[in-house]
């Protein structure tokens, strides 16, 4: 503790990231990025308002690390209000957009690990947020409980509802690793992974990176999921022999 500030360790899964980030620099590897769609063209202004909501509302969101002997990390008390309302005539002026937005590196120490940009699509006639953040304070999920929760505040703040925001606690996650680490359960599970393999792998040669080449990118593959399998909906089809299918 320094002051009113609390630092926490890393978890394991943090300390891989801020391995990777730390050794390719200044650079976009850790960035998440992805956008929430609305159906309907929302007030700006309140839509801003709902994702500050929602930053604050999540401690993870607002995580920093800083840098001594070991990483740390911290919650910050302060969220980013100064978040940008833009107008996109069409899908692709956006998609250009946010292509670019992506690849801006969000940072690493002692900053905050997030960006919001609110938008509108003319054509649309619908809104949207579009959001970077850094892998260190978030995954896949988080983007789907970001889109429902700020869905919710911009609903409350607009009197159309008096749902509550759902309020993570990052920390809560942090200390059940460590009492893991801690614990009997984690002896036994390390003993039956030295059980399983005792002996060390062989080495596997990594292919050398071409010298000429400095982009970090990878080849992505790009699927949209059914609306149903997004909310938990469809039921599994299994194929039976001799029948055409039925849905379990």
């Amino acid at each position: 503790m320094e002051g009113n500030i609390e630092y926490f360790h890393l978890t394991t899964p943090q300390q891989n990231i801020w391995n990777l980030q730390k050794y390719y620099g200044d650079t976009a590897i850790a960035n998440l990025c992805g956008a929430a769609f609305f159906p309907e063209r929302r007030d700006g202004n309140l839509l801003r308002k709902a994702v500050c909501q929602f930053i604050w509302s999540q401690n993870g969101i607002r995580l920093r690390f800083c840098e001594g002997k070991e990483p740390m990390q911290y919650v910050s008390e302060e969220v980013d209000e100064d978040i940008p309302i833009m107008t996109f005539d069409s899908r692709q002026e956006f998609d250009q957009y946010a292509e670019i937005f992506a690849r801006e590196p969000v940072g690493l120490l002692e900053r905050q690990m997030y960006r919001f940009v609110v938008f509108h699509l003319d054509r649309e006639s619908r809104s949207g947020v579009l959001v970077v953040l850094s892998h260190l304070i978030s995954d896949a999920w988080t983007f789907g409980l970001m889109a429902n929760q700020i869905d919710v505040a911009y609903r409350g703040l607009a009197g159309e509802t008096d749902e509550a925001l759902f309020c993570g606690n990052y920390a809560d996650f942090i200390q059940s690793e460590e009492q893991y680490l801690a614990s009997a359960r984690h002896e036994k599970d390390k003993e039956y992974w030295h059980e399983k393999y005792p002996a060390r792998p062989e080495e596997c040669p990594v292919k050398i990176r071409s010298a000429s080449m400095d982009e970090v990118e990878a080849k992505r593959i790009a699927r949209n999921l059914p609306l149903c399998l997004e909310q938990g909906d469809c039921r599994i089809r299994r194929e039976i022999p001799g029948d055409r299918g039925r849905f379990v």
